[in-house]
């Protein structure tokens, strides 16, 4: 096998600002280089090598692949200055050696080409792919190669609130963008700018084409996995330390912020990690449930977003049982069965006027029976709640009912309640009285006294709670 025939053609198409003279290029310039295949054999070509002469030495500046017919040559960034270039070279190269280089000489004018707006390139259709969270690539056309223009323009804009000019050597027809914001809405236009080259006996002004299209091209960024990860449920004793890490789906997190959260518990940022995590630090010092959100504040060059995460903190101690408090709705009263006493994390005990039932808010209120810390799981056969006016203690209660034992799964148990729902025609006779007694509204009053709760269980006497709210039960035993 022989070296390969010589490439049967060669020539030069300049893309970009032409304006040129003898001595040199006035402005940044890419040309496009095409020959065709030799004809016939010997094959295989396995490449083509390019070359520039400035008047002494070829110089190999490009090699191509062997099905390569054209290469695009920055003109810039050439090893030999523009104003000294005379020839452009291209030879096919097999294993047995290269071909003799094929040329065109002086391919570069010698005369200042004057440049108006009508030689100001346009941009044809323009389109946006490879859509993703932060990055889109928008490309267009041209049937404008060897036109006066120096760069290209793409206008992007979000909206009214950001708008930003990109530019990319005239010659290359596509650009990524960077910088986006997820799941935001971007508009784009391209459009050709001729820059000033001030050149002597130059009257050169900045010109542009119009932007194309006319009406901007619009996409919309995806919000694939670009979500703050953490977990969604925090657990700790009163008192106790409270801890969670979450994390950002990348850097660019300017601030952190936690928000319904527990008194005492605060969120700070790795500053080693760049902000991308941040870190649930403090003590929960009140029991209870807390529906807190943890944000972050993205930053892009196109503008800031804020991404959320919802987290529940569920702090456990006193008479706060979280498997059963969990329902914001469910109100309870908790006796001791060693003490007799009641306590209650729905119910204020401890008021002056003693515990207050409101029409209009009555349920259910579940009976929870307690050893010390432990909560039973017993279920009474019987329950009694007695409530007596704080005036009339110790006399006759205005409620003195007994029910059956109702029970109600919570937690995996049967739980006891009474069913204080509107509807017993005790209630609804007492709460009619105190309503016309005060003029109000029907359905508006309430009911304060103080109340003991009477249980049996199976095989067992009867026994009573101790009176809550316990001052007041002394006050009026003294």
């Amino acid at each position: 096998m022989a070296a390969p025939g010589i490439p049967d053609f060669v020539a030069v198409a300049f893309r970009g600002h032409v304006q040129r003279s003898g001595t040199g290029s006035v402005g940044r310039q890419a040309a496009l280089i095409t020959w065709e295949r030799p004809a016939g054999p010997p094959d295989p070509i396995e490449h083509y090598e390019l070359f520039f002469n400035g008047g002494g030495a070829d110089v190999l500046w490009a090699t191509t692949g062997a099905a390569a017919t054209s290469q695009l040559a920055d003109l810039g960034a050439l090893p030999t200055p523009w104003g000294a270039l005379n020839d452009v070279k291209v030879r096919a190269v097999n294993t047995d050696g290269a071909s003799a280089k094929v040329s065109i000489d002086s391919f570069y004018p010698t005369t200042l080409i004057p440049v108006t707006a009508d030689d100001v390139a346009e941009a044809g259709s323009v389109a946006v792919g490879t859509i993703t969270n932060t990055t889109a690539i928008v490309s267009w056309t041209t049937s404008d190669t060897d036109t006066r223009a120096s760069v290209w323009v793409i206008r992007l804009m979000r909206g009214s609130s950001y708008e930003v000019e990109l530019t990319v050597p005239f010659w290359q027809l596509t650009r990524t963008l960077t910088g986006l914001l997820p799941g935001h809405a971007y508009q784009v236009q391209v459009f050709a700018r001729y820059l000033p080259t001030g050149y002597a006996g130059s009257s050169d002004v900045q010109l542009e084409s119009p932007p194309q299209p006319e009406t901007a091209v619009e996409f919309t960024t995806t919000t694939d996995e670009f979500e703050l990860t953490g977990p969604a449920e925090i657990e700790s004793a009163q008192n106790g330390v409270v801890a969670g890490s979450y994390e950002a789906p990348a850097a660019g997190i300017i601030s952190w912020a936690l928000s319904g959260a527990p008194a005492g518990v605060l969120i700070e940022a790795r500053e080693d990690f760049a902000m991308i995590a941040a870190d649930i630090t403090g003590t929960a010092t009140e029991p209870g449930i807390y529906d807190a959100v943890v944000t972050g504040r993205y930053r892009a060059s196109t503008g800031d977003m804020i991404l959320s995460l919802p987290v529940r903190f569920i702090v456990s101690g006193g008479a706060f049982l979280p498997w059963f408090h969990d329902e914001p709705a469910r109100r309870e009263l908790q006796i001791d069965v060693r003490t007799r006493q009641v306590t209650s994390a729905t119910f204020d005990l401890a008021s002056e006027e003693g515990m207050v039932l409101v029409y209009r808010d009555l349920q259910r209120v579940h009976i929870l029976f307690r050893d010390g810390t432990r909560v039973l799981d017993t279920v009474p056969t019987a329950l009694r709640l007695i409530m007596r006016p704080p005036e009339q203690f110790p006399g006759e209660p205005f409620i003195r009912e007994v029910w059956a034992a109702d029970v109600e799964s919570i937690g995996g148990e049967d739980r006891a309640y009474f069913d204080l729902t509107p509807g017993s025609d005790e209630l609804d006779g007492i709460f009619a009285e105190l309503d016309a007694a005060s003029g109000r509204q029907p359905g508006s009053a309430a009911l304060a006294g103080l109340i003991e709760i009477e249980w049996t269980f199976a095989a067992a006497p009867a026994r009573t709670s101790r009176p809550v709210p316990a001052q007041l039960a002394q006050d009026y035993e003294q």
